[in-house]
Parts: structure tokens; C-alpha cells; sequence
């Protein structure tokens, strides 16, 4: 966790170019992912805007110099004509632009490497504004920029920083180039320090936290907070000095502390993954109304082929009775929306893949199917413990299909971190 010289987070502006990207061509994902980029090293996003390629990107520039302590510039930085980002920022900070040969000859590289032939417009990615520290960008042809509190001596802004747009290449950028240069830039290594942390909560609301964490909180003297609320997760924001985020992580505790998962950036899956690992423990998974989302999540984070053991989706009830060996007289009966079915999904399951965990879930994700017994929303958890016990409960979620889904992946995934405790 990095630490700034401020009672407040310093504030950022991000600027995202490229027409594609006001015409829908282009998913803009820059701002999700540098929020939580920044948010750690103590930058908080005040602004975000997205402009099209041409002058109003300087226009914008200039006022994000003035009054932000941090300007992000993404796109713009390849070899056409319509990449004018360079340009706008050595026009804004009144420098001049100079062929950088060490840049030329790495893009000349990369380009033969693959198969390419170096063409003279390439060398449009080699100007560099004058003081501009060139970040290294090993996945594409354009370099990243940076600039300084010594170039920027005029305006407000401690840190400049221009990036290139494609995702893959932005993201490793800002982790292994940009953040170490953000805190040098703004880090004045004086003892008056704050940093700012996530507590994550699981399984409870954003309303319930705020009636009765926020009393609290709001009682710790020079503690800034607030929310982030997902389905199913809250991340409580808090901004101080290390007395008074210790102080606001004891109320977290005493709280919440059975929902806190972490304060870095955890998530539910991966803390599940790491508990069975530590365990050496396995888990298996079988689903209806979730349709694979369930093993879909888990399988999403890396090795956790080290534990999850496997899934079925048995969708229908044939494929329950076939897969599971589901009784066809407790579906006929009880039906497939009910605790007696969830229970066989488990024991069927445990007894298909031997794994120590197993989660089971059958329910009515709608936005029809639903009766007077068991409305749209009606959902079985199951279970399977490594010492044979089976537990289910019955849960009721709102919300569409795809909200239904994540708050009973959430659900039965917390179940499984509850029990490893």
C-alpha cells in the first residue's frame, strides 16, 4: 500500500480519446479498471470524460492541468495521422517534439520480430515531448509518457501520465511502469501520511452497512469513507492515517467482521480457493438454475484446477436423475425446486467426485415458473461437508436472470468460506 503526503486522496482526471470509442465501436473499459488502479496508491477518479480524436482533447487537457493533482491521457498514440495526443500534449506544455532513436530502433524490433517491415510513419510513435519519460511497452508499438512535477512546474497537476489504448497493453503498463513513477511524483516522504483501503464485505447489503457502520465511522476524526456496492459485495472506502484506518478497521470488525473477506482487493472466489488450498481440501459442484455460472466462477481464476474437482450442470430433471441419481419419486413428489432434490444433488455428487466440498443449488431464476409456494426468485442451497453432513437452506434473491445467477453463486460460495473458518 502506498502512502502519500496529503490529508485528502489526491485527485485524478482521466481523459479517454479515440472516436471508436464515442461511436460504440469500442467497449471503453479504462475507467473501471484505473479506478481500482489508482484508488490503492491513494488517487481517487474525480472525472472522467471521453473525447473524440481533434482539438478538444487539448482544450480538455489544459483544464485537467489546473485542476487536477493527477492527469491519466489514454489513445491517440499510434503511427496515423489521427493519433494526435502527442502533438496536443507537447502543444499544451509548450515543448517541442524530438525523435527519441532508442524508441525507433525498439519499435523497429518488435515490428521485425513478427514479420514486419518498418515503415517511416512508424516513427510518428518515436516523438517524444520534451521532458517526457518514456514508459517501456513490450506488447505494442507505442510507448507510454510521463511527466513529472519538474515539466509541469506551471500548473497544478503533480502527474502526467499519456498511455496507449488497447487494454492488454495499458494494464500492464499502469501496474509495472506507472504506479511507482505516481508515487514518486507525489510522495513527499513527510510523516503526515494517509492510505487508502478496501474493506470487502460479502453476503449483506449496502443499506445495512450504512445504518450501522456509518455512526461510527463518521466519528473518527479525519477518516474519509464510502461505499462501492456490487451484487452481493460492499467495499467499505476508507482514506487516513494508519491510527485512524487501524480504528476504522476495528469497527469493520465489530461489526461485519464474519462478512470481511479482505482489504485488498480479494474476492470471494479466490479467498474460497486459497482456504481449500491452505486445506488441501477439494470441491465439486452441481448445478441447475445457475446453468455452470458456478463452476464458470471458479474456473475463471488461475490454478484453481489445485482444488475445484469438477461440476455438473443437470439442468433438466433427466439429467438429474441420470447424473446425480435424483429419485424420480422425490421429484415427482417434492418437485425439482426443493430441499429433498438439493440433498441428492449434493450425495450424488460427493459420491460422483469424492471431493471433501460440494455445492449444490436448485431454484427458479424466472422471470416465470414461479407459483404461490415457490416464487420467481425461490432458490435450495446445498452443502456437502468433508464429514459427510449435508446442509440446506432456502434463499429468496430479486432481481433479473443474471442477478439471480450471481447472488446464488455468491451465496453458496460464502457458504463454503463460512465453513472453513
Amino acid at each position: 500500500m502506498a502512502f502519500l503526503q496529503s490529508s485528502e486522496p489526491a485527485q485524478a482526471t482521466v481523459i479517454n480519446t479515440g472516436s471508436e470509442l464515442l461511436l460504440g465501436r469500442t467497449l471503453n473499459t479504462h475507467g473501471q479498471f484505473l479506478a481500482n488502479a489508482l484508488w490503492p496508491l491513494g488517487i481517487e477518479v474525480a472525472r472522467q470524460v471521453t473525447l473524440p480524436d481533434g482539438d478538444s482533447i487539448k482544450t480538455e487537457l489544459l483544464r485537467a492541468l489546473e485542476d487536477s493533482d493527477v492527469v491519466i491521457l489514454t489513445g491517440g498514440l499510434g503511427p496515423t495521422t489521427d493519433d494526435m495526443t502527442r502533438d496536443m500534449v507537447a502543444s499544451v506544455l509548450d515543448v517541442p517534439l524530438e525523435l527519441d532513436v532508442a524508441v525507433e530502433a525498439t519499435i523497429r524490433d518488435y515490428l521485425e520480430s513478427r514479420g514486419y517491415l518498418f515503415a517511416p510513419h512508424q516513427s510518428r510513435q518515436a516523438m517524444v515531448p520534451r521532458g517526457g519519460e518514456v514508459m517501456p511497452n513490450p506488447l505494442g508499438t507505442a510507448p507510454g509518457l510521463f511527466f513529472g512535477p519538474d515539466v509541469l512546474a506551471e500548473f497544478e497537476c503533480r502527474a502526467l501520465a499519456v498511455l496507449p489504448g488497447p487494454p492488454r497493453e495499458l494494464h500492464p503498463m499502469v501496474h509495472e511502469e506507472l504506479a511507482g513513477r505516481l508515487i514518486a511524483a507525489l510522495d513527499g516522504g513527510h510523516a503526515d501520511s494517509i492510505r487508502a483501503v478496501d474493506f470487502r464485505l460479502v453476503g449483506v447489503g449496502e443499506s445495512t452497512v450504512t445504518e450501522l457502520l456509518e455512526p461510527s465511522l463518521a466519528s473518527i476524526e479525519g477518516l474519509k469513507f464510502g461505499y462501492c456496492a456490487r451484487i452481493s459485495e460492499v467495499d467499505v472506502r476508507c482514506v487516513g492515517s494508519d491510527e485512524v484506518i487501524d480504528r476504522a478497521r476495528r469497527k469493520v470488525v465489530e461489526f461485519f467482521g464474519d462478512q470481511l473477506i479482505g482489504e485488498k482487493g480479494e474476492s470471494l472466489v479466490g479467498v474460497v480457493l486459497d482456504g481449500l488450498r491452505e486445506r488441501r481440501q477439494t470441491l465439486a459442484t452441481a448445478e441447475s438454475c445457475t446453468g455452470g455460472s458456478l463452476a464458470g466462477a471458479l474456473t475463471d481464476v488461475g490454478g484453481s484446477s489445485d482444488v475445484f474437482v469438477g461440476g455438473y450442470v443437470t439442468y433438466s430433471n433427466a439429467a438429474k436423475v441420470r447424473d446425480l441419481a435424483v429419485e424420480e419419486a422425490a421429484l415427482a413428489m417434492h418437485g425439482a425446486v426443493s430441499e429433498e432434490v438439493c440433498a441428492q444433488m449434493v450425495a450424488g455428487c460427493q459420491s460422483k467426485t469424492g471431493a471433501d466440498y460440494v455445492l449444490a443449488c436448485t431454484g427458479i431464476a424466472g422471470p416465470s415458473g414461479g407459483t404461490t409456494e415457490k416464487p420467481v426468485g425461490t432458490v435450495f442451497i446445498g452443502l456437502g461437508l468433508p464429514d459427510g453432513r449435508i446442509k440446506i437452506e432456502k434463499c429468496h434473491f430479486r432481481g433479473d436472470r443474471c442477478a439471480f445467477k450471481q447472488r446464488v453463486i455468491w451465496s453458496a460460495l460464502d457458504r463454503v468460506r463460512q465453513a472453513m473458518k
